[in-house]
């Protein structure tokens, strides 16, 4: 059966157990959903802070609960009141990077066999541009993976490195970490594994700011349209991910009673053709 909008679930942060929506300043993902109504994730401005101007932040928590895959994600600010306060949103994306490093070489023969997940394939030594291409394509016949490319380089003569990352459809989440073992020669060749660069924000945990008013590390904020999206590739069962809100409020503000805004989200129940 195909997902539908009720297998997506909003929820607060700031621990399992967090119900206050003012201790919405991220670290794990709260049980407790953001429900309708006013007051549901900001509190009221205060007239000190509408005098002075005011920044502050709270995170929120995406998650995938159906059975199935959703695609091509989209997040954005669907309504937002046009003489309250500017709401911008953001997350810390990127595509996740690991590194397999051969060293004690130089490698003459043999194979690794990396297992990603629970699946497994054996990467057989060949020239290194080719040894690149046969890995690349091994990883994008696993189950779970379809676009992954693999770059290959020698450092120095006894060092061989494989730089793996995980783009396109695959993009956008924190993958788990590549396990490998090696029958290569010479026997004291040795395999590690590395992440370059850790992918998110699919399946990561929010930094926890603590003060609503402190700027979470890494974020981007803007005034997110359905014309220029967050967009996110994929999510799988029980995948999430954090969103980051930035509420601004102007120097000399005059009051806005009922100020608020809307999250629309939107996501494909099939997988889009290549």
């Amino acid at each position: 059966m195909a997902n539908t909008a009720a297998n997506i679930s909003v929820v607060l942060s700031g621990g399992v157990t967090n119900i206050n929506q003012n201790l919405s300043l991220g670290g794990a993902p709260s049980s407790y959903p953001i429900t309708d109504g006013l007051n549901n994730l900001y509190d009221d401005i205060s007239p000190e802070e509408a005098e002075d101007g005011h920044e502050d932040y709270r995170c929120i928590y995406f998650f995938n609960d159906g059975a199935n895959s959703v695609y091509e994600i989209l997040v954005w600010i669907y309504d937002d009141y046009e003489e309250g306060a500017v709401m911008e949103i953001g997350t810390q994306s990127n595509d996740e990077i690991q590194r397999i490093t051969i060293s004690n070489g130089p490698v003459t023969g043999g194979y690794i066999r990396i297992n990603y997940g629970g699946h497994e394939f054996d990467s057989p030594y060949d020239d290194l541009e080719k040894w690149a291409t046969t890995m690349e394509t091994s990883f994008n016949t696993l189950p779970t993976l379809q676009d992954v490319t693999v770059r290959a380089q020698n450092s120095g003569s006894d060092t061989i490195i494989f730089d793996v990352t995980f783009g396109g459809r695959d993009g956008s989440q924190n993958h788990s970490v590549l396990q490998v073992v090696d029958g290569l020669n010479p026997p004291e060749a040795t395999v590690l594994v590395s992440v370059s660069l850790e992918g998110g924000p699919v399946n990561t945990s929010a930094q926890e700011i603590g003060v609503e008013t402190t700027p979470p590390g890494g974020v981007s904020f803007f005034a997110a349209s359905e014309i220029s999206p967050i967009a996110i590739p994929r999510l799988d069962p029980e995948d999430g991910f954090p969103l980051w809100i930035k509420r601004t409020i102007d120097a000399n503000s005059d009051p806005k009673e009922r100020d608020g805004f809307k999250i629309q989200f939107s996501a494909q129940t099939l997988e889009p053709s290549s």
